[in-house]
């Protein structure tokens, strides 16, 4: 489940609920220009862009589904989290979770047969 939420930030750049998490701006793509034409970084990040959330590499790897007290509980380790959350530039603070689409996903791929399967062996079918 963690994968699948890294898939809705990275690759689609949305919140749980499928709204934009917010762009880059100018800003950030004259620093990383900067530092590629330095040797710091080969990825430059343009205005308008979707956030991505990989430039220090940190923030994806950290995101976590825990099962706690029979609820799946999601965050994330990385120790910058309050900073991201403090950007102005962030449309949506909604990160962590499943959008529809991923909880239907796991409902029909996961515990659907591992309900049948329980169910089978229960019955002895």
């Amino acid at each position: 489940m963690a994968e699948l939420n890294r898939q809705q930030i990275f690759k689609k750049s949305e919140d749980i609920f499928g709204q934009p998490l917010g762009t880059y701006s100018r800003a950030t793509e004259y620093i990383t220009t900067n530092e590629a034409l330095l040797g710091k970084g080969t990825i430059i990040k343009r205005e308008g862009e979707p956030y991505d959330f990989k430039q220090t590499g940190v923030f994806l790897p950290s995101i976590f589904a825990r099962v706690v007290n029979q609820q799946v509980i999601f965050g994330s380790t990385d120790p910058k989290l309050d900073d991201i959350f403090d950007n102005v530039r962030l449309q949506s603070k909604s990160f962590f979770g499943l959008q529809d689409v991923n909880k239907v996903f796991i409902l029909q791929q996961r515990v659907l047969p591992y309900l049948q399967n329980y169910i089978r062996k229960e019955l002895k079918l």
